[in-house]
């Protein structure tokens, strides 16, 4: 079960079981963590359902206006010291680099096309063919939203590379760890953060796949998108973007998000192709196969922890990815 705080609104929703007794009568009867810290005389409204006892806490709207957080930016890393990059699924060590760089927005391409057209290029830029690549070299490497870019001669086994193949796989136990993008540079791995470790660090690939949704949320202003590992595909509308909750008695949970509150992305999602599912609202978004499961598998178990009445609306399930 849970508690989410609907910060747009003014209302925090607690889920409780439905044979609770006595009925709380104001936030100190509570016996959970709520997202939002209230006086505990605060009166609430307890509503008896057939699969839940909801509690109903009036407060403040707020309008939050949150920074989107990408994992491992290139500011995160100290460039005077060496960055170990291994497997999550085995530990093993994959690369190194000292100095690691931010890779432009999604859309700035675009705007250096719309810029080539409209203005005259500098004599340096067009007897070089155009803007420079973003070409990582064996030190540095370059940061994306959910991926790293190494050169090859940063890889420990430098063998592992295959420069026609667009999968890369840990030489180790032969995980898939990333999928070339063709607009990678050539010599250049794709390594999803999803899949890695840091100098032992590792996040959470929910953090990595919300920062992406919502990434490309905000530039081309769309809210649904499939996530596939090109064999399967999870169907997810992006339907509130920001949302603190608290878990309880939802020990798979909070094993992996123990602190409290949890923000979260509310999603619907839906294995079957939805009947609009041609246009330009829709956004593919491609993961390996193990990240696919673990976001498909956590989606699943936030669905539990609402009542059986709040799972569902209409085709699509209701899930919760937890974000930065």
């Amino acid at each position: 079960m849970l508690s989410e705080y609907l910060t747009h609104v003014g209302r925090i929703n607690v889920y409780l079981d439905p044979n609770t007794t006595p009925h709380p009568k104001q936030v100190g009867d509570i016996p959970y963590s709520l997202p939002l810290v209230l006086d505990k005389n605060d009166p609430i409204v307890a509503v008896q359902r057939d699969d839940t006892l909801q509690v109903v806490i009036r407060c403040p709207p707020r309008i939050q206006n949150f920074d989107i957080k990408v994992p491992w930016k290139g500011l995160d890393f100290d460039s005077n010291l060496e960055q170990v990059v291994q497997c999550r699924y085995c530990s093993g060590k994959l690369a190194s680099f000292f100095s690691c760089r931010d890779l432009p927005s999604a859309n700035w391409q675009e705007l250096m096309d719309c810029w080539a057209c409209h203005v005259d290029f500098p004599a340096a830029l067009a007897k070089n063919g155009g803007m420079p690549s973003f070409a990582p070299t064996k030190d540095m490497s370059y940061s994306g939203i959910s991926f790293l870019l190494l050169h090859p001669n940063s890889l420990e086994n430098s063998q592992s590379y295959e420069k026609d193949s667009s999968m890369y796989h840990c030489p180790s136990c032969q995980e898939q760890l990333g999928i070339q993008d063709k607009q990678d540079v050539p010599e250049s791995v794709r390594l999803d953060k999803s899949c890695i470790m840091i100098n032992g660090n590792r996040v959470h690939p929910s953090y990595v796949v919300t920062s992406e949704l919502l990434t490309l949320r905000e530039l081309n202003a769309v809210h649904k998108f499939c996530l596939t590992d090109q064999c399967n595909t999870l169907y997810i509308w992006c339907f509130t973007p920001y949302l603190p909750v608290t878990f309880f008695n939802s020990p798979n949970i909070t094993a992996s998000f123990p602190q409290s509150p949890v923000a979260t992305i509310k999603t619907l999602y839906c294995y079957d192709p939805p009947d609009n599912l041609q246009g330009d609202d829709w956004q593919d978004i491609t993961l390996t196969p193990s990240v696919f499961l673990e976001i498909k598998h956590l989606l699943e178990l936030t669905t539990q922890s609402f009542p059986s009445s709040a799972q569902k609306f209409q085709h699509w399930y209701v899930g919760l990815l937890p974000r930065l």
